[in-house]
Order: structure tokens, then C-alpha cells, then sequence
């Protein structure tokens, strides 16, 4: 295996433990969930258009599509390594918990996937969208929503 390979896996087994696949596992708050803030990854070597809809309590609060740059390979201080593309979010919808269903699907394929936050067994979640490196979507969320210094990319 290259060592590009397995600095770039570096960042995913790290969090590996601490992400969800998006998979019922069972309900959070009976008052919705609060989503900190949503972004979309990109591991594959082709650039893709990712079409994101963002429901809140029944009510589309966001449709775009995002343009994620390819992987790249990088060299920082002598060390060379993978780099995904990214594409941040806005916070288009309230703070407030409540119903949040995410849908999102790649370039022109017909298929969406779908992400029901009350399906998490969390009342806060931070989500990622991510393309794997064969290209494939799914959505990644994390709980840890302990209070921490205000950050402008968190909703």
C-alpha cells in the first residue's frame, strides 16, 4: 500500500468510531433534532455535482446543488498526501430542533439517498455528505455537540 493511501485514510479512522451511517437506530428528541451544520466530502478522483434538499417540518428550507472538486494529492512540509474536495453548507434553516429529513443525490444519477435526522439517537447532529473513492454517497453524522467557542461554519 502507497503511503499517500494511508495518510489519506488517516482522517476517516480516526472518526471512525465516532460517525453514524445514517441507519435507524432509533428517535431522538420528541422536539426534533437540531442540525449543527451540514457539508459535503468528496474522496473520488472525479469532480461531482451534489443536489442537496434540506426539509424542516415537512417544508423544503434549501435546494442547491454544489460543485465538489476531486481529490487531489497535496504537499505540505515534505509530506504528501490526498485532499478531498468540500463544499460548506449554509444554514438555511432555524436553529430550533424539529423535523429535519436531508435527500441528496450525485451529478445525474436517478436515485436519492435519504437521511431522517429523528431516525439518530441524538437530539444535535453534525452531518456529512460524503462521495467515497468509487464514488458512491452516503450521509455520515456525528453527536458531539458539546458547547464550544462560537465557530461561523456552525449553524
Amino acid at each position: 500500500m502507497r503511503r499517500r493511501h494511508v495518510l489519506a485514510a488517516l482522517p476517516a479512522l480516526g472518526t471512525a468510531g465516532c460517525l453514524g451511517t445514517g441507519l435507524p437506530l432509533g428517535g431522538g428528541s420528541s422536539d426534533g433534532t437540531e442540525l449543527r451544520d451540514l457539508s459535503v466530502g468528496n474522496f473520488h478522483d472525479e469532480p461531482h455535482v451534489v443536489h442537496l434538499l434540506v426539509e424542516y417540518d415537512g417544508e423544503v428550507v434549501h435546494r442547491q446543488s454544489y460543485d465538489v472538486e476531486a481529490v487531489h494529492e497535496v504537499t505540505e512540509d515534505g509530506t504528501t498526501y490526498d485532499k478531498p474536495g468540500w463544499a460548506s453548507v449554509p444554514c438555511a434553516w432555524p436553529a430550533e430542533p424539529g423535523r429535519i429529513v436531508l435527500r441528496a443525490r450525485v451529478d445525474d444519477r436517478e436515485s436519492w439517498k435519504t437521511f431522517d435526522l429523528a431516525e439518530e439517537p441524538a437530539d444535535c447532529l453534525h452531518v456529512k455528505g460524503i462521495i467515497d473513492r468509487k464514488g458512491e454517497f452516503d450521509f455520515w453524522s456525528s453527536s458531539d455537540c458539546a458547547p464550544q467557542p462560537r465557530d461561523p461554519s456552525v449553524c
